[in-house]
């Protein structure tokens, strides 16, 4: 993991105005698409089989997870979320 969970956990507890970078949020999104697929790997068949319910809750969040990483990652997206980072040409840079 790139960053410790604690860290994560202090920027997201940030106020609201500053946002995470799209590239970063495409990576985070993507881990916990990972996770959800091993979840299903363990428990979506076999003897450890969790009810049917949980495992289409489980493969819904996956599928928006995958889909908004993918809308994360699209160079139109990217371009208008890096534009919230881009400063402006009458804005005061902070230290």
């Amino acid at each position: 993991m790139s960053e410790p969970l604690n860290a994560m956990n202090d920027r997201l507890s940030e106020p609201q105005g500053r946002r995470i970078r799209c590239r970063d949020m495409a990576d985070a999104l993507e881990r916990m698409a990972h996770g959800k697929q091993f979840w299903l790997a363990d428990f979506g068949r076999g003897r450890r089989k969790r009810p049917d319910h949980e495992i289409l809750q489980k493969s819904q969040e996956l599928d928006v997870l995958q889909q908004a990483a993918r809308d994360y990652r699209t160079q139109q997206f990217q371009e208008q979320c890096d534009a919230v980072f881009r400063p402006r040409e009458n804005q005061v840079r902070r230290p």
